[in-house]
C-alpha cells in the first residue's frame, strides 16, 4: 500500500551584506611610483613622494574599521556618538590619515607612508564624510562606545584613494599624469583654427 508523497519542508537563511566598501581598486600597484605619485598628488592638490614598496605596503595593509571609527570619533570630539554620527561628520584628509596611522597592527612602512601623505596634504582643508567612502549599514546605529565587537577591514590604499578622490573637489587630473596607463588611449587636442 502506497501513501501520498511525504511532506517536506526546508528552512534556510541566506544573506549577503556589503558592510565595507571603497571605490578604487589596487591594480595601480603594477605602475611605477612616479605615476602613482603624480595621480595621488593631483587628487590631493599637492606633491606626493612615495616608493613602489610604500604603495605595495598600503595595498597589503588592512584597516580594522571598528577601532578606526572609534579613533575618528575621539579625534573629532564626538562623544556618545553612533557609528552613523562618525560616518556623517565632516573630515579632512589630514584628519583621516592621522587617524589611520593610529590603528593597531600596521607596519612601520605603512605608518611612514601615511605620515608622508598626511604631511603632503597638510594644507588640504576640503572636507568629506566617511559615509561617502564606507558602507556599514548593519552597524551604523550602534554607539561607538557600546563595546560591540565586530570585524570589518578595508585596504589602506583603497581608503586613502577613495577619500582622495572625494576630497579632490573640482580639481581634475591632468591628462599627461595618466599618459601610458593601460587602457587609456593617447589624446591630442585639435589644432586651433
Amino acid at each position: 500500500m502506497f501513501s501520498g508523497p511525504p511532506d517536506l519542508s526546508v528552512t534556510g537563511t541566506a544573506a549577503s551584506s556589503k558592510v565595507a566598501a571603497s571605490s578604487v581598486g589596487s591594480r595601480l600597484a603594477s605602475l611605477n611610483g612616479g605615476l602613482l605619485n603624480a595621480v595621488l598628488g593631483q587628487m590631493l592638490g599637492t606633491t606626493v613622494s612615495l616608493k613602489v614598496m610604500d604603495y605595495e605596503a598600503l595595498i597589503d595593509a588592512d584597516i580594522d574599521v571598528q577601532p578606526f571609527l572609534k579613533t575618528i570619533a575621539t579625534r573629532l570630539n564626538l562623544t556618545a556618538a553612533s557609528y552613523e554620527d562618525v560616518l556623517t561628520a565632516d573630515l579632512t584628509m589630514p584628519q583621516l590619515l592621522a587617524s589611520m596611522r593610529l590603528v593597531q597592527g600596521l607596519s612601520g612602512t605603512v605608518t611612514s607612508a601615511l605620515k608622508t601623505i598626511e604631511l603632503a596634504a597638510a594644507g588640504n582643508k576640503q572636507t568629506f564624510t566617511l559615509a561617502q567612502v564606507l558602507n556599514i549599514d548593519p552597524k551604523k546605529s550602534l554607539s561607538v562606545n557600546a563595546g560591540s565587537d565586530w570585524a570589518m577591514k578595508v585596504s589602506a590604499l583603497q581608503l586613502v584613494s577613495a577619500a582622495a578622490a572625494i576630497a579632490n573637489g573640482d580639481r581634475q587630473i591632468a591628462l599627461d599624469a595618466v599618459a601610458g596607463l593601460p587602457g587609456i588611449a593617447s589624446t591630442q587636442c585639435p589644432a586651433s583654427p
